[in-house]
């Protein structure tokens, strides 16, 4: 195969090198959006790279001390070496890098995540979905008479069709002999 024919990995858009702008709706509120400006303009990472759970992490951090900037530029000195072709899934790998900044933080975050879940799970009940009944204690009634196995003796003999064919050849075999005289009788 020619060099020219190789798979190349497709770019993320026309201006790969380029960091994307900070999405205004997503950290127009946020305490820590220089934070993630200044992790754009020094790396590879971009603010899309941080899904709903790494911003509730850093929501968190920075709501529990303020920490929001600290842990992204943890984040910024982790991948300061790396480009965008050397990692294929950016925010996975920039979820899993933030998360080490404080272990007891994404504990209590994935805590709040887990009863934000249940909540939801009992608004969905509460807003029509039908919980099935429960089942209603079984009785047998003692009053039914007692059943009786019969045997059927019309019914055809059950042969498995594996043993059919070699019945059917000592049967044949069987009958060859007797007409031949070899037969033990």
């Amino acid at each position: 195969m020619a060099r020219s024919q190789q798979w190349q990995p497709k770019p993320q858009d026309a201006n790969n090198d380029a960091p994307s702008l900070p999405d205004p709706e997503r950290f127009a509120n946020k305490a820590y959006k220089a934070g993630i400006q200044k992790l754009e303009k020094n790396t590879c990472v971009r603010s899309a790279d941080l899904d709903d759970v790494a911003i509730k992490y850093l929501d968190y951090l920075q709501d529990n001390g303020g920490r929001a900037e600290q842990a992204l530029e943890h984040l910024e000195n982790a991948v300061k070496s790396r480009t965008r072709e050397q990692v294929s899934k950016w925010t996975e790998y920039s979820w899993k890098l933030l998360k080490t900044f404080d272990p007891v933080a994404h504990k209590a975050v994935k805590e709040l995540r887990e009863a934000d879940r249940l909540e939801k799970r009992k608004a969905k009940r509460s807003a029509g979905y039908v919980v099935p009944a429960p089942a209603t204690p079984f009785t047998f009634n003692a009053e039914a008479p007692e059943f009786k196995p019969t045997l059927n003796v019309d019914a055809p003999e059950f042969v498995p069709s594996s043993a059919a064919a070699t019945t059917d050849e000592k049967a044949t075999t069987e009958e060859e002999k007797k007409e031949t005289g070899q037969s033990k009788d």
